[in-house]
């Protein structure tokens, strides 16, 4: 079986100002023919079934499993590329910048895929085409000095079920930025959800020892059930008195802090701790994956 697609469904929304390297542009061709193709374009155009790609890992557990079957060791060699898409966020290092790299995984939910850019963009596309729905910048500090250089691994997505479809933030967008912030956006339109936070973010920079740029977020957030879930990147063999490695969850639709996890015990005996209140301590234990 081969996908052939035709000249007009290539996405032609190239930057000719855009120095990609040659990895680069390989990892932009392998993200179009695999969500392109698994997710809707095979199963689709053939009337077959189609699953969505909610999670990271695809689900909650993070098993990396998909159901199809119109993709297999027999025919995936013979895949075609469906449509690119450049972001054009790259660095080189230069001009006071970190090397970037592009690490995102996309979420495919409910017909949009979702992807960040090395710079913290959030871009919605149309999973067929290509065709850029929305972007959202949150526009972070490119010049700090983060211990990972300038890298976003992806988004999470909530579904609101206090609120009727249609409505904004039914479904919402959550990323973690490089610069300290937790900030939740309407799937649909990618505008800030007002009632989350402050304008649609909060601060995760209340930690002991903040250090802009040694204290950062790569990894997306995780959702479980109505929590939002952050750990943090923090640098390592810097200095003695490292920011908290602290896990924080938030409520989804609010903001509002819900419990906290430290994991470096309050005294030498002790387990982890825990609690509703800002208890965590210094040092760079910390949990910076998914």
């Amino acid at each position: 079986m081969e996908a052939k697609i035709s000249k007009s469904k290539i996405s032609k929304i190239e930057n000719p100002k855009s120095k990609m390297s040659g990895a680069q542009q390989r990892i932009t061709v392998l993200l179009a023919c695999l969500f392109c193709a698994c997710a809707t374009g095979i199963g689709a155009q053939r009337g077959g079934p189609v699953d969505d790609w909610p999670y990271y890992g695809h689900d909650p557990g993070g098993m990396r499993y998909s159901p199809l079957v119109e993709i297999n060791r027999e025919n995936v060699a013979r895949l075609k590329v469906a449509w690119v898409f450049h972001t054009s966020d790259i660095s080189d290092g230069s001009h006071g910048r970190k090397r970037s790299g592009f690490e995102t995984t996309p979420i495919v939910v409910d017909g949009t895929l979702y992807l960040t850019t090395p710079f913290n963009r959030v871009i919605a596309l149309d999973p067929e085409t290509g065709s850029q729905r929305w972007a959202y910048d949150p526009k972070i500090d490119l010049t700090l000095p983060y211990g990972d250089e300038l890298i976003n691994r992806g988004v999470a997505a909530w579904l609101d079920r206090a609120r009727r479809a249609g409505q904004p933030c039914h479904r919402r967008i959550f990323e973690a930025t490089l610069d300290g912030r937790l900030i939740s956006l309407d799937a649909a339109s990618g505008m800030p959800c007002a009632d989350f936070g402050q304008g649609g973010q909060v601060s995760l920079r209340d930690v002991a020892r903040y250090v802009p740029g040694a204290y950062h977020i790569t990894s997306p957030p995780t959702v479980v059930d109505d929590l939002v879930v952050v750990g943090s990147g923090i640098d390592d063999n810097t200095r003695a008195d490292m920011p908290s490695g602290v896990v924080r969850a938030f409520d989804a639709r609010t903001g509002a802090p819900r419990w906290n996890w430290d994991p470096v015990p309050p005294n030498p005996t002790g387990s982890a701790g825990s609690g509703k209140g800002r208890t965590w301590l210094t040092g760079a234990a910390n949990a910076w994956s998914v």
